[in-house]
């Protein structure tokens, strides 16, 4: 709005020969002890004389957006090539569901990062900055960990096993002992339990 306002004023003074003068025409970071964040970085200019937007071209809240998409498609990409070797048992949908999550957290990681870099710098600003990245990644990582565990929980195909599998030459198998907590629970969620592991693919095991 501020940006909008000033052009048109710009246009019609110029257009009416009107003298004007723009009060706290440069950002005075220096005067932060003695006035709020807002008031310090009002300027029109930057501390170092760069306008902070174009007076005559098209008005677009973030110029760089293009990059920015570009950018974000490439992390995204970067992340679900790095885990689609371990997708092979999910559907398309598990697989379209793990593209959507790679896409949204790295469009917000790169939105993050800009957006921090356009603030003017200071060491603490810098280290807090770095810290909370950090943290970001963090939080990031877990997500998508819990993101890939929905998909198989939701989409999979088939289960892969943890270890090598059980071999069928004669030899004895060694004894599997389940044990089903259930206490007053429905009981068909309790027979539909006992089918399922009646299916397993291992002979040697006992239920209780």
């Amino acid at each position: 709005m501020r940006l909008c306002f000033l052009r048109r004023f710009l246009k019609r003074a110029e257009h009416d020969q009107i003298i004007y003068y723009v009060m706290e025409a440069f950002d005075q970071p220096g005067r932060l002890h003695r006035r709020a964040d807002v008031g310090s970085y009002w300027g029109v200019y930057k501390l170092d004389r760069v306008p902070k937007f174009a007076f005559t071209a098209a008005i677009v809240r973030v110029p760089e957006w293009h990059m920015l998409a570009a950018i974000s498609v490439a992390v995204a990409l970067l992340v679900r090539l790095s885990s689609i070797s371990t997708d092979v048992t999910l559907r398309n949908r598990g697989r379209s569901f793990l593209a959507l999550v790679c896409y949204a957290t790295a469009t917000i990681t790169v939105w993050v990062f800009y957006d921090f870099t356009q603030q003017y710098m200071t060491v603490a600003s810098v280290v807090s900055g770095i810290l909370l990245l950090l943290g970001m990644l963090g939080v990031i990582l877990v997500l998508l960990a819990e993101a890939y565990e929905w998909a198989e929980a939701q989409w999979v195909t088939s289960r892969r096993r943890l270890g090598p599998p059980v071999r069928a030459d004669g030899l004895p198998q060694p004894k599997v002992s389940i044990h089903v907590p259930a206490y007053n629970e429905p009981p068909d969620m309790v027979i539909e339990t006992l089918d399922a592991l009646a299916r397993l693919d291992y002979s040697n095991f006992e239920c209780w």
